[in-house]
C-alpha cells in the first residue's frame, strides 16, 4: 500500500519521490501518451505494463501530462504512443534519463525532440503550511 504524504508517497518508512511528466505530443483521437521506462514502475520497457499513463484534455493539448511516485536516482524512459496494444516509440531521441531527486523532478519534453528539461518539484514554489494538528 502506497500513501501520499505532502507530494511523496511512503511506503512503510521509506519515502518515494514523485516524478512528474509534460509532453508536448500530437496525437489522434483513440491514442495515449505513456512514459516507458527502465524500471518496474515504468513498464521494464514494455508499454503494456507501465503504470505511467499520461493525460489530456481540449484546453491542454497537445501537451499532456501525469506522473506518479518513483525511486530516487537515475530513470532512462522513452515516450510512447499507445492505441489497441500497437505502440508508436520516439525514434529520434536516443533513450532519455532523469535522475530523481528526493524532493521529485518534473520532466518536460517534446514527442521525438532530443531536448528536455528537469527541474526539483518544489523549485520556485512557496512551501506548503504544516497541516493543522489532529483534535484530541
Amino acid at each position: 500500500v502506497i500513501l501520499i504524504q505532502g507530494g511523496a508517497a511512503s511506503r512503510g518508512t521509506a519515502t518515494m519521490p514523485e516524478l512528474e511528466f509534460q509532453v508536448k505530443c500530437d496525437t489522434v483521437p483513440g491514442e495515449a501518451v505513456k512514459v516507458v521506462g527502465s524500471d518496474g514502475l515504468t513498464g521494464s520497457w514494455d508499454p503494456q505494463r507501465s503504470r505511467f499513463a499520461l493525460s489530456t484534455d481540449a484546453a491542454s493539448y497537445p501537451t499532456w501530462s501525469g506522473g506518479g511516485t518513483v525511486g530516487t536516482g537515475k530513470l532512462e524512459f522513452k515516450f510512447v504512443v499507445v492505441k489497441d496494444g500497437n505502440a508508436r516509440w520516439e525514434t529520434g531521441v536516443d533513450n532519455r534519463s532523469v535522475l530523481v531527486s528526493e524532493s521529485g523532478t518534473r520532466v518536460k519534453a517534446e514527442f521525438n525532440q532530443p531536448t528536455m528539461s528537469e527541474t526539483p518539484l518544489n523549485s520556485g514554489a512557496a512551501p506548503k503550511p504544516p497541516a493543522a494538528p489532529a483534535p484530541p
